[in-house]
């Protein structure tokens, strides 16, 4: 029995697996150098460099929370966006120019995230905005070379690499 197909080159037995595997790995490799803008135009303006994660933690708690608090639950929301919103470029991302398009997915997450979704909370409306633009096209672009990375060398034949393998490997 053939397996079901779910879309462009995706089978449901492991296909929707594997664009999900390279996501997570695109957003977690996206995620570092997307957090570079906004720390280096909080040290150089003195303001805390912590102050996206504060921000994000003030997305899920009031403002009445502690700092630490803020910071730790911040933290821990960027990762799952990040995380979360790799699978979606990998998912939905144009394979023929994925770096360029990152990029430009990147710029509609600032929008989403920063402008309507940030826009009611207090400690989000206080960031400078264009460091996080920066922020949010480098992650854009880091994701989309990363794909770019995994489809071509999936394309090419070349055996996937141990993360991005929707096959189950034998226990040593």
């Amino acid at each position: 029995m053939e397996p079901q197909q779910v879309g462009e080159g995706d089978e449901v037995d492991g296909g929707a697996r594997r664009w999900a595997i390279e996501g997570v790995v695109a957003g977690a490799l996206a995620l570092p150098p997307s957090m570079v803008a906004s720390a280096l135009h909080a040290r150089a303006t003195g303001r805390p460099w912590q102050e996206s994660e504060t921000a994000a933690g003030n997305l899920v708690l009031g403002t009445s929370a502690s700092p630490a608090r803020l910071v730790r639950v911040g933290a821990v929301l960027r990762v799952a966006v990040a995380l979360n919103w790799g699978v979606v470029l990998s998912r939905w991302l144009d394979h023929r120019h994925p770096v360029v398009h990152g990029a430009g997915a990147g710029l509609a997450l600032f929008g989403f995230q920063y402008l309507l979704v940030g826009r009611r909370r207090p400690l989000v409306r206080a960031l400078p905005a264009w460091p996080q633009v920066v922020d949010h096209v480098v992650y854009g672009t880091v994701a989309g070379a990363v794909l770019g990375r995994l489809r071509r060398r999936t394309q090419r034949g070349a055996p996937p690499s141990p993360a991005t393998d929707p096959r189950p490997r034998p226990l040593p």
